[in-house]
């Protein structure tokens, strides 16, 4: 999508401040530019955003045109959801399970809330294993996929303005979700709200400090900004926020969060929409970054204190 040339050009919002820590302008380093997008790095924290970005108005509007259908998201497509719910050997439905299993040896089984749980494949596989689990997401069209395909049903809504009880969660995930956030600590403070004491909360966003981002920043430096194309395909417009290891912990101890467990991990590809050359360079570093725990994706799990 080429925000100079789209209706959404007018959405987007200017930042005068690190979403992390606050820092001025005067701080901020250029990584990349885009034209009208610009990808900056903070020089006192080292978070890495964009600016200027889509805030929530403009992402509310990105979702309901239907991005992906509309090509506005040409490298992207959907999982078979279906296919997948009804395949517990899956890859990604193993990864669920699994994921919850861990958490359920701390906390055991109980309430859970998925934020941006759009066509439900999550909720699903956390009923399976025994979580008593709700939904929440404002892509209308994701969560009537999720009725449609899955016989789930979710709230439509703003998750920050959604009127859930507070300490009522054992478990909130949110995949896929802070690097869409405008403001990532009112997110993360509404997951402190709504926990238990003791709850956990599980993040799980792209690694801005993998193999993948770290080569991409190379080829756009070294080529004076002429190779565009690698550092293009990993920050889009739907994508305002860029984590590390180091900064999505350092928002979660921020709000009193300590992180126990994290771990890289690769993108499952059969989402991406590439050449298969470029899904197997993609495929070969993230083999090479795995040994390093650089791999593109990244998830944290942390603990409310009690």
């Amino acid at each position: 999508m080429n925000p100079r040339k789209e209706p959404l050009a007018p959405l987007l919002e200017r930042r005068s401040a690190c979403p992390l820590c606050g820092a001025g302008v005067s701080l901020w380093r250029l990584l990349c530019d885009f034209g009208a997008m610009k990808i900056f790095a903070c020089g006192t924290c080292r978070m890495i955003f964009m600016n200027p970005f889509l805030g929530k108005e403009g992402m509310k509007e990105f979702f309901s045109q239907s991005a992906v259908e509309a090509k506005e998201i040409p490298h992207f497509k959907r999982h078979d959801v279906a296919a997948i719910a009804q395949n517990p050997g899956d890859k990604l439905y193993r990864r669920y399970a699994a994921c919850l299993r861990r958490i359920e040896e701390l906390t055991g089984k109980g309430r859970l809330l998925d934020v941006g749980c759009g066509e439900g494949l999550f909720l699903y596989v956390a009923a399976k294993e025994g979580w008593k689990a709700e939904g929440i997401d404002f892509s209308s069209s994701d969560l009537e996929r999720a009725r449609k395909n899955l016989g789930l049903e979710a709230r439509e809504g703003d998750f920050e303005k959604a009127d859930f009880p507070e300490s009522n969660f054992n478990l909130i995930t949110l995949w896929d979700v802070l690097e869409h956030a405008a403001d990532p600590h009112a997110v993360i403070e509404k997951c402190r709200k709504l926990l238990i004491p003791g709850g956990v909360a599980l993040i799980a966003c792209p690694n801005e400090g993998s193999f993948l981002t770290i080569i991409a920043g190379w080829l756009y430096s070294l080529s004076f900004g002429i190779i565009k194309f690698p550092s293009r395909l990993l920050h889009v417009i739907d994508h305002p926020l860029y984590f590390d290891k180091d900064t999505l912990k350092k928002l979660l101890r921020e709000h009193g969060f300590e992180p126990f467990y994290l771990e890289t991990y690769e993108t499952d590809d059969r989402n991406i929409n590439l050449p298969l050359f470029v899904k197997v360079f993609i495929k070969v570093l993230n083999i090479l970054a795995k040994p390093f725990d650089m791999q593109n994706r990244i998830m944290v799990i942390a603990k409310k204190p009690c």
